[in-house]
């Protein structure tokens, strides 16, 4: 992915391992040729995780969590200090044996959030359904899924202001 930053902007990037870690984009990374690989944001934990989401975190307060198992919660984004590009990050939630992180966007509490899951199933929710919870907790059971079913994605959507 590409992101495109001011020269005082800073990153977010979390794992599906539940770590995330919040670094100055200016400082940390640079310009590079066209045949380069890139920089590292954060260190992963074994070959089964990756990185499930990244954005430039100028203005955003808040950011929303979901799991594939269905918890979600959104957290104050200041609960991650600055650290250098590179690190393992810190804990972003608890997670049970089977799950894993699957998605993690920046949020307005005024907006909307998108959740889809691998049946193809897809709900249009309020961010303020998203528990306000602290860093190392687990989140709140958001849906009811299906067997068999995860969810695969998450998406910031902008207010309906329409009376329809």
């Amino acid at each position: 992915a590409v992101l495109s930053a001011r020269d005082d902007s800073h990153l977010f990037c979390a794992s599906a391992k539940a770590q995330g870690i919040h670094f100055d984009a200016a400082e940390d990374m640079r310009s590079m040729g066209r045949k380069a690989v890139g920089v590292n944001m954060m260190k992963l934990d074994g070959d089964d995780d990756e990185i499930v989401g990244a954005f430039i975190t100028d203005d955003v307060e808040q950011f929303a969590l979901i799991t594939s198992a269905g918890y979600c919660k959104r957290v104050w984004l200041d609960e991650y200090r600055a650290q250098g590009r590179g690190g393992s990050g810190m804990q972003t939630c608890k997670l049970d044996d089977f799950d894993r992180v699957a998605a993690v966007v920046p949020c307005d509490p005024s907006g909307d959030l998108m959740v889809s899951t691998s049946h193809g199933r897809y709900w249009r929710v309020p961010a303020t359904h998203f528990a306000l919870l602290g860093r190392p907790a687990k989140g709140d059971r958001l849906l009811d899924l299906e067997p068999g079913e995860t969810v695969i994605g998450l998406s910031p959507l902008p207010c309906s202001t329409s009376d329809d």
